[in-house]
């Protein structure tokens, strides 16, 4: 009978089924561009966004130490702290194939859910996918072509936490949906995307907002407990 030993670790837990836990207790594997709108929380183990849309590069990524397969899923949790978004802010969560050094103003492949949620304008209260070579470029030299696919009138509560499901099903389909409760609880909203086959070479988790240089309220919140 062999000894059975026991390690903890701090990099992120990958299974054969490509299961990845990512951890949030420490910066290694993450790259911040911007601290004050975007970081890595350590000790509450979250993410802490704020969107600016300053005309800066606000993003936070994380390696996941591999390219994933055509079909993958992507969970995590996300609370509203502010949402008095005034000047159309946005945030973008979900997988790319450059790290956060890449502005949305440069061509990068990704699939990710974006939300926006304009107080008093309800075609502002969105849930969509922006995928592609352009995926969170929706502004620079791609304009906002890649981010017109969405749900409207999908409204969004401070201090409620959103269990979200990104899954690519197939290399021509997406489906983002959020949920109350858990993940398997009340369906808040569901969004698919089609033709999403330009996107390959996706490693990295991605938090960030829209570059450009247009006003915006308060619009920030955390995420938590992220696995892809």
């Amino acid at each position: 009978i062999g000894t059975v030993l026991s390690f903890e670790t701090k990099e992120p837990t990958v299974t054969t089924s490509t299961t990845i836990n990512i951890p949030m207790d420490s910066l290694t594997g993450w790259n911040e561009e911007d601290s004050s709108a975007f970081s890595l929380n350590t000790g509450n183990e979250q993410v802490d966004w704020d969107t600016q849309r300053d005309g800066t590069n606000n993003a936070i990524t994380y390696n996941l130490g591999q390219i994933l397969p055509t079909a993958w899923t992507l969970q995590y949790e996300l609370t509203f702290d502010n949402n008095n978004s005034g000047g159309g802010n946005w945030v973008y969560v979900g997988i790319v194939d450059n790290d956060g050094s890449v502005t949305h103003a440069s061509a990068q492949d990704g699939i990710a859910t974006f939300l926006m949620n304009e107080q008093n304008t309800s075609a502002k209260q969105r849930h969509g996918i922006p995928t592609g070579d352009d995926a969170v470029a929706c502004n620079g030299n791609f304009g906002l072509s890649s981010c017109q696919s969405y749900n409207s009138n999908v409204q969004y509560s401070t201090g409620t936490k959103y269990y979200i499901t990104l899954e690519r099903v197939s290399s021509t389909e997406s489906i983002s949906t959020v949920r109350t409760g858990s993940h398997t609880g009340t369906v808040h909203d569901t969004f698919t995307k089609s033709d999403t086959a330009e996107a390959t070479g996706l490693q990295y988790f991605r938090v960030s907002d829209l570059d450009d240089n247009s006003s915006g309220g308060d619009f920030d919140g955390v995420i938590e407990n992220v696995v892809v």
